[in-house]
């Protein structure tokens, strides 16, 4: 872990404090902590894997915007590939992230609050799959919003710390997950 002891104190001190919009806030981030299971070998699978991650930073990058308009076609992708793999070991997540960004694909993308819940469903069974393998945990990063109606948890491909959930309002709200 990186600056663990500094890391934590700030991570402390947001919990008491909770998120403010000053940009000096955050911790350094740091990637989903120890997976266990092996990635999905290169082929099919691994560039199914490969483009829901793609199309799941679209997403949270456009709500980090305040913008949903293109979000309803991004999950649709997510679910079109989601459901391609059938990688048993993946299978069951796999399930969950169809199920998950088909609830998100339908969401009223006017009302951005249900959006940012139901990108949070989709995030939760995401997560867990870095938690459980570190090839697809390697150069991705997971954050969490103490204030964000429903899952909190999100991921991003870079250390800079962007808040689908707060979006425009204080985008810098939140912390690595250790």
């Amino acid at each position: 872990m990186k600056n663990t002891t500094s890391s934590l104190a700030v991570v402390g001190l947001l919990v008491l404090m909770g998120c403010s919009d000053s940009s000096d806030a955050p911790a350094a981030p740091e990637t989903a902590s120890e997976p266990s299971a092996e990635a999905p070998s290169a082929g099919p699978a691994s560039a199914a894997l490969d483009s829901v991650f793609s199309e799941y930073e679209q997403i949270r990058d456009a709500l980090v915007r305040d913008e949903a308009s293109q979000i309803a076609a991004a999950a649709t992708r997510i679910h079109d590939q989601a459901q391609g793999i059938h990688t048993p070991a993946l299978q069951a997540r796999m399930t969950e992230v169809a199920s998950a960004a088909e609830a998100l694909s339908q969401a009223d993308a006017a009302d951005l609050p249900a959006v940012r819940r139901a990108f949070g469903a989709l995030s939760q069974p995401l997560v867990a799959l870095l938690d459980e393998n570190a090839e697809l945990a390697s150069n991705r990063y997971v954050f969490e919003c103490p204030m964000a109606e429903g899952y909190g948890r999100w991921i991003q491909p870079t250390e800079e710390l962007q808040n689908p959930y707060m979006g425009t309002m204080q985008p810098t709200c939140g912390q690595a997950v250790p």
